[in-house]
């Protein structure tokens, strides 16, 4: 998907309905969606019961999910000093990706 985050995925009445947001969308490593999400989440509920859905079906490592999500940061890194498209401020990038920390203090 390449762009796996809650505010992509809509719940009604308490179970999934659809995830949205999709021109990020291409072929590859499955493990990029969890590593994006683990990039803008950290280890938030719907990362682990996402990195526990993707462990039945593909074996990883953490460092694997670290890796995408720096990857995402590499991305994006671009935009970080540019306003948002509706003029809003950008959060700084630790605040929005809340994994990243834990990705820093492990490498250090």
């Amino acid at each position: 998907m390449g762009d796996l985050k809650s505010e992509n995925i809509i719940v009604n009445n308490g179970e999934f309905s659809a995830i949205i947001d999709l021109e990020s969308c291409f072929y590859g490593d499955p493990l990029i969606s969890l590593g994006y999400l683990y990039a803008k989440e950290g280890e938030s509920s719907l990362y682990l019961s996402m990195a526990k859905s993707f462990e039945s079906f593909v074996p990883f490592k953490v460092e694997n999910i670290y890796y995408y999500a720096l990857i995402r940061l590499l991305r994006i890194s671009q935009h970080l000093k540019t306003p948002m498209p509706t003029g809003k401020q950008r959060e700084t990038f630790t605040s929005y990706f809340k994994g990243i920390n834990n990705i820093i203090n492990h490498i250090l």
